[in-house]
């Protein structure tokens, strides 16, 4: 009877290593994740913050074309940064969260469904800020549906 308990206990110990070990490696990729979207922020915050000559700049870093987006008199600068940051917050809760190829939440879908919205994700962000192939499926495959 002993014998069962030793090897029932060395069973409950590899399945707390392997748990422990998963727990582990997930921990790590949300806190690069993390750091990586922290930094993000920080970088983008530019596009709000900046003086007309750096944000023309930094638009055409990221394949933009700046005269075309100051003819756009659908967006504004600051609705731009407030959709790039709301798209940019939904594709870490996809990523951050193992939601891939998940439905959106309604959230999401009431807001993607904006004019406004799909209007700066069509014409600036997509393949250009926002690049997650699994987000932008999401996005695509909701508009799609529309």
């Amino acid at each position: 009877m002993s014998t069962d308990f030793s090897i029932l206990a060395i069973i409950i110990s590899i399945v707390s290593v392997i748990i422990t070990i998963r727990l582990y490696r997930d921990n790590k990729r949300t806190s690069i994740y993390q750091v990586n979207l922290d930094l993000r922020h920080e970088s983008e915050k530019l596009f709000l913050d900046s003086d007309e000559p750096l944000f023309d700049k930094l638009l055409s870093l990221h394949g933009i074309d700046p005269k075309k987006f100051k003819e756009d008199d659908k967006i504004s600068r600051e609705e731009f940064y407030y959709i790039l940051t709301s798209l940019r917050a939904a594709e870490a809760y996809y990523i951050m969260r193992n939601k891939r190829g998940k439905k959106l939440t309604e959230y999401r879908e009431k807001f993607l469904k904006n004019k406004k919205v799909r209007h700066v994700y069509e014409e600036y962000l997509k393949d250009k800020l926002i690049a997650n192939p699994v987000f932008l499926k999401m996005v695509d495959s909701f508009y799609e549906k529309q």
